[in-house]
């Protein structure tokens, strides 16, 4: 991947500044901000709010990246980057956390990827562990559930030589 986990900017920074916004001191701001901006249930209204998508949601929400690393995020956050259904269920998770009357906490974490991998995944865990792997066991977080993120995230692709 373009941005890849490193020390140095790229998803790193961007786990940091996401966990910022979904602390509980922030959250309430930040869900309605994406409800303005997404509709009420995340899926746009067909109109003047399209539907979440990470990437965009990234881009339009300003502030979390800016000019090159935003680029390389942009590129990394299609689906043809993320394995499996990693994406949609991130995706999903964030819209079940954010139009919600109270929002879910939800923790971001990165890890490298295993050796040789070139997509990204995303494995979403309730508060006390339990993998959630379909929409139906992410909507069985109860009201005052939580959720856990976990990214895995290839290294950083190489720059050719100049």
């Amino acid at each position: 991947m373009a941005s890849g986990a490193s020390t140095k900017g790229g998803w790193d920074a961007l786990v940091t500044q996401l966990n910022t916004q979904f602390e509980a001191a922030n959250i309430g701001n930040f869900a309605t901000k994406f409800k303005n901006a997404h509709g009420n249930d995340g899926n746009g209204n067909g109109a003047d709010k399209p539907p979440y998508k990470f990437g965009q949601f990234v881009d339009r929400h300003g502030g979390l990246l800016s000019g090159t690393a935003l680029g390389q995020f942009l590129i990394d956050s299609g689906k043809r980057h993320w394995e499996d259904t990693s994406l949609a269920n991130l995706e999903y998770t964030i819209k079940q956390s954010l139009t919600q009357a109270t929002p879910k906490k939800i923790v971001f974490t990165l890890q490298p990827a295993a050796a040789g991998a070139t997509k990204a995944r995303a494995e979403i865990t309730d508060q006390s562990g339990k993998p959630l792997k379909t929409y139906a066991d992410i909507d069985r977080v109860g009201a005052t559930g939580s959720y856990k993120v976990t990214i895995w995230c290839p290294t950083n692709n190489p720059r050719p030589a100049p």
